[in-house]
C-alpha cells in the first residue's frame, strides 16, 4: 500500500499541478510570468535533471531549498492577506 503523503507534500504537489495547468493555457500564463525563470534563486544554478530542484521545463518552479519559485497567490492557492510567500526577486530588506 503506497504510503500516505504529508501535509507539505500534498501542499507542494498542488503547487505543482496548478503550475502545470496554468502553464499550459497561453492566457493564463501570462499572469505568472514575472515570477518564471530557468534559474534557481537559492543556488544560482540552471538545473535541468536534478533531484533536488523541481522544474516544469525550462522553469524552474521549486527550487532546491524547497521555495515555490512562483507566487501561489498569482496561482489563485492562497489569498493575499494571508500569504507568506516572499517574491524572491526583490532584494532583501
Amino acid at each position: 500500500m503506497p504510503e500516505k503523503m504529508n501535509d507539505r507534500d500534498e501542499a507542494q504537489a498542488r503547487y505543482v499541478a496548478q503550475v502545470r495547468k496554468v502553464l499550459s493555457n497561453p492566457g493564463w500564463a501570462e499572469a505568472i510570468a514575472p515570477w518564471l525563470t530557468s534559474r534557481c534563486s537559492e543556488c544560482g544554478q540552471e538545473p535541468a535533471l536534478d533531484p533536488d530542484h523541481v522544474v516544469i521545463p525550462p522553469y524552474v518552479v521549486v527550487g532546491c531549498e524547497g521555495y515555490h519559485m512562483v507566487n501561489p497567490v498569482a496561482l489563485g492557492l492562497q489569498d493575499a492577506r494571508t500569504s507568506s510567500w516572499i517574491d524572491w526577486r526583490e532584494p532583501a530588506e
